[in-house]
């Protein structure tokens, strides 16, 4: 008897959580879809932190990063120059499935010579 009074309510927080697990699996199908004017954030390449443009009269690295041969990309920077040290994230112009940027590599401005001249080397 005692097994009888357990199950209408077990039956009822049953049939309350099923529907609710099937519309939680069918929001998770549904696609994202991105706004008409949200551009493709893959495209930009990413300074890493502290690396920040200077002016172009100061030593360092062009806004060419010159990394076609490396990335098969070529990849252009706002601003004049780049001081040596710094890191730029260069991403596939093509966004994954998931709608995320992918890595191609990154470019370090680096100085060959006592006092220059600075280049930016590229890297998968």
């Amino acid at each position: 008897m005692h097994n009888a009074r357990v199950q209408p309510p077990l039956r009822l927080l049953l049939g309350l959580l099923l529907p609710l697990s099937a519309a939680t699996l069918a929001c998770n199908e549904a696609p994202l879809v991105a706004a008409p004017d949200a551009g493709n954030p893959c495209l930009a390449p990413v300074l890493e932190y502290a690396c920040h443009p200077q002016a172009a009269t100061l030593p360092g690295c062009g806004p060419d990063l010159d990394s076609g041969v490396a990335l098969n990309r070529e990849v252009m920077l706002d601003g004049g120059s780049y001081p040596s040290g710094c890191t730029v994230i260069v991403y596939s112009p093509v966004p994954d499935l998931d709608d995320q940027c992918s890595q191609l590599g990154t470019c370090n401005c680096t100085e060959t010579g006592d006092g220059g001249p600075y280049n930016w080397v590229c890297v998968q």
